[in-house]
């Protein structure tokens, strides 16, 4: 069985499965609609405001911050949007988007379109697959299924920021470690310490560039520092420090430093 790329809980129809036996790289198709303007505002089912300017997605079952990326079979037209709401509710559709991703997708006059959706992050972080990856990856068609070929996905440099999600606001970063949206993480093994700071903007501003540029497992540590705090940017996992040596060297061929570090629980 070919390796795979695994992550987190996914609720599939009719069934429970572990969404670490998922791939990155998972797809459908089908047909998605776009929210209606009397939605702006509301409580979506992961809690947040609905905003129809943002890059936002319902789906029934993946997990809420998963990234997708949304292709209009008719234009070829892509997106990239993050799950944070359930449905649609019509059985004919695989997905609900916000206005702003359907003006992206060219199918607002239209008001639905036949799209491909594939899961290129997780957690609101891009995952990154290695050159060699080439695993088979599920594809859920509402007429058969089949199988196709999951490689990676190139997006734009100035990714920055991901779509439609703010970094945690300040308060949420107390002592502990968290990822850039305030997600409570407990990184074990090595990694690269590639900075720290006493203010918290400049580790929220270094994060998001080492995400833009595919960096997937990115922490912030919050640890007590003369009365204040400071706050240091991790990245990566290893059991060993052999493996962070060389993802430190990977690194600083994109023009980052840092040092190598243990995680302490």
């Amino acid at each position: 069985m070919k390796k795979a790329l695994l992550c987190g809980l996914l609720l599939t129809f009719g069934s429970v499965v572990s969404f670490a036996q998922t791939l990155i790289g998972y797809q459908q198709k089908g047909r998605a609609s776009y929210y209606a303007a009397k939605f702006q505002g509301r409580r979506t089912a992961s809690g947040e405001s609905f905003n129809n300017k943002e890059l936002t997605a319902a789906h029934r079952t993946l997990p809420f911050n998963s990234l997708l990326k949304i292709t209009n079979t008719a234009n070829g037209k892509e997106v990239v949007v993050r799950v944070n709401d359930r449905g649609p509710f019509s059985p004919n559709r695989i997905l609900d988007i916000s206005k702003a991703a359907a003006d992206q997708l060219d199918m607002v006059r239209a008001g639905v379109a036949t799209v491909t959706v594939e899961v290129v992050g997780v957690d609101g972080m891009v995952a990154t697959l290695p050159t060699a990856y080439n695993a088979q990856s599920p594809v859920i068609n509402p007429l058969q299924s089949r199988t196709l070929t999951a490689q990676p996905v190139a997006l734009n440099a100035n990714f920055a920021t991901l779509p439609g999600r703010k970094p945690a606001a300040d308060e949420h970063f107390t002592i502990g470690s968290y990822s850039l949206w305030g997600t409570a993480k407990n990184p074990d093994g090595y990694g690269v310490q590639v900075a720290s700071y006493e203010d918290l903007n400049n580790a929220k501003d270094l994060c998001q560039k080492l995400i833009a540029r595919k960096q997937e497992a990115v922490f912030i540590s919050v640890e007590p520092s003369k009365g204040g705090k400071l706050y240091r940017v991790l990245a990566g996992t290893f059991r060993g420090r052999r493996d962070a040596q060389q993802y430190l060297s990977q690194l600083e061929q994109i023009g980052f430093e840092g040092i190598i570090c243990r995680y302490t629980r």
